[in-house]
């Protein structure tokens, strides 16, 4: 006759790391908690708790995400003023671009070369890792002037109306 194991019920339930650490706790509680009344009200219980942690962190990679986008419309915000000023330098208005411009260049640069020529097995490495801070930095960069989605630009728009609102 096989034992009611809540432990592990409960955590193939949840799954992943999550379903490791709730099937643990389960399992301590399972010696303890003896009826199977006993055992299902600790089950729910603990259903609920998970769910509330869940929600929490939700609710923390949702504030994470607004204040993501409006640091990027911020930026947008001060780039495009910079652009209006009569007193701004030639400098000041056009770094962003001769950034924007070296990047992309270095970026494909160095990728066609990768792609043309051997690179010495003692600097691969280097390269792969100068190649991934480049393609991430375009990344940036295209994000930057073209918006990393159509979800991204709605996201702007309710951040902004929510902060006008305030």
């Amino acid at each position: 006759m096989s034992k009611f194991n809540l432990g592990k019920i409960i955590g193939n339930a949840f799954g992943g790391s999550a379903g490791n650490l709730v099937e643990s706790v389960a399992n301590a509680a399972d010696k303890f908690i003896t009826t199977a009344a006993e055992k299902e009200a600790f089950k729910l219980e603990l259903e609920k708790e998970v769910n509330r942690h869940g929600e929490a962190i939700a609710a923390l990679v949702t504030e994470e995400t607004k204040a993501y986008l409006a640091d990027t419309s911020n930026a947008r915000d001060n780039n495009a003023k910079i652009q209006e000023s009569e007193n701004a330098s030639w400098l000041a208005k056009n770094v962003t671009y001769v950034l924007a411009v070296v990047v992309t260049i270095g970026f494909f640069g160095l990728l066609i070369y990768m792609l043309k020529y051997a690179v010495p097995e003692s600097n691969e490495r280097i390269m792969d890792i100068l190649l991934g801070a480049l393609a991430t930095a375009w990344i940036s960069i295209i994000s930057f002037f073209y918006g990393s989605s159509q979800g991204s630009r709605e996201n702007t728009k309710i951040i902004k109306s929510m902060v006008a609102n305030k």
